[in-house]
């Protein structure tokens, strides 16, 4: 890892407009009234510490399931079904 610099703050506010251009329309995809308001968003939710986040998720994964109904094994076919989805999702071919 890098130290921190102190960032030069007049060169930040100077931004070239092809960047501006692609943050304000960020901006605008995802509901914000601001490219300011985008960017507290964007820094809010980069947790220091991603496995917290992690196992926020997972827990209320597991939660949603539990609701579901009583536990099933889980097969050989479930495992195939389950590599296939994440190497879908991912866009990245299986190992031979």
């Amino acid at each position: 890892m890098t130290e921190w610099r102190k960032p030069d703050y007049a060169k930040i506010r100077a931004v070239p407009d092809p960047l501006l251009d692609k943050a304000e329309r960020h901006a605008r995809s995802h509901g914000f009234d601001s490219i300011e308001a985008y960017l507290q968003d964007l820094i809010d939710r980069d947790e220091p510490y991603p496995s917290v986040r992690i196992k926020a998720v997972l827990e209320a994964l597991l939660l949603e399931g539990m609701v579901h109904g009583p536990a099933t094994p889980f097969t050989a076919d479930d495992w195939v079904r389950l590599r296939r989805r994440i190497f879908e999702v991912h866009d990245v071919a299986p190992h031979s």
